[in-house]
């Protein structure tokens, strides 16, 4: 009963906070409200037992609001304030999906239906052998649709790249306590990271958490620093290469089990089910990470400015 009336709370919230948002004209009450958005979803997600998803949409979360503070103090003007205007059009097509949207809700299982769910809990165990029922469906049962998404991320990052142009440009400026915090948090974050990446099959997390984590703490050390730090380590034509590498990785594990005589992803022909799933799930890892990184790079320099 708790759980329920958390759960209206929230969404209660949520929506208070975007009609907050519709009226707001201010661009750092817009971030804090957006962080805020987030914070609730987070919350939404650990009550309807999805720590894995509340994971990752803590990590972006985060790694946004950082970044339009960051962005709001670098081109820092008197007034903060902008225009915008009702556009009917977009409200009846934003109304129209939201509408197919709920229509569609319709035909989902009652959260929790054993009948939808008991194949999974029952015989995850045996024909998958690790402990968590989420990582065996998302890299084994339903090895495809997560190797798409994985796809879909590495376009979206190369199609931000493209509508900026970004010309990078590296500011040495920095503040010292911010300087010093954010070395103190890297090595723990980025730890953080990697076991989340490499214990997926046990605890709430696996690739695209663990990219996501990695990837928040390697911007925000870089903005803390004043300056885009992994850009002295590895050009963006370097990122390309490296997301693009986690992609083809997902993709080789498939078809080499298909060169082995079997179906394809089916990790029992090649390195078994364990082994199989912690490939693919690196893949993921590797591929979120340096898809963020670019994302973050195209949007903080589109407008031609240093942080």
């Amino acid at each position: 009963m708790l759980e329920n009336e958390l759960i209206y709370f929230v969404v209660l919230a949520a929506t208070l906070i975007v009609i907050a948002l519709i009226n707001s004209k201010n661009i750092v009450v817009v971030a804090i409200l957006n962080g805020s958005f987030s914070l609730f979803t987070v919350l939404l997600y650990l009550i309807l037992d999805a720590p894995d998803v509340a994971m990752t949409e803590a990590s972006i979360g985060v790694l946004v609001f950082i970044l339009a503070v960051f962005t709001i103090k670098a081109n820092y003007k008197e007034s903060h304030l902008f225009e915008d205007r009702f556009k009917p059009i977009i409200f009846i097509a934003c109304s129209l999906m939201a509408a197919g949207l709920i229509y569609a809700s319709a035909d989902l299982p009652e959260f929790g239906s054993p009948k939808f769910n008991n194949y999974y809990l029952l015989n995850s165990g045996k024909e998958i052998g690790i402990n968590s029922v989420v990582a065996s469906i998302l890299g084994s049962y339903r090895g495809y649709d997560t190797m798409l998404e994985t796809l879909v991320i590495l376009i979206g990052g190369i199609g931000v790249l493209l509508i900026s142009q970004a010309n990078i440009s590296v500011d040495n400026h920095s503040d010292k306590l911010i300087t010093l915090m954010s070395r103190i948090m890297f090595p723990v974050i980025s730890l953080f990271a990697l076991y989340i990446q490499f214990n997926g099959e046990n605890t709430p997390g696996g690739g695209f958490q663990a990219g996501a984590i990695m990837a928040t703490i390697f911007a925000t050390y870089g903005l803390a620093n004043g300056k885009l730090l992994f850009l002295e380590l590895v050009s963006l034509n370097a990122l390309k290469i490296i997301a693009i590498s986690g992609v083809i990785l997902f993709f080789s594990v498939g078809l080499l089990s298909f060169i082995m005589g079997g179906e394809f992803l089916n990790y029992n022909v090649t390195f078994g089910q364990h082994i199989g799933i912690t490939i693919i799930e690196l893949g993921v890892g590797i591929a979120v990470c340096a898809t963020m990184l670019m994302i973050y790079i195209g949007i903080s320099d589109a407008s031609d400015k240093s942080l």
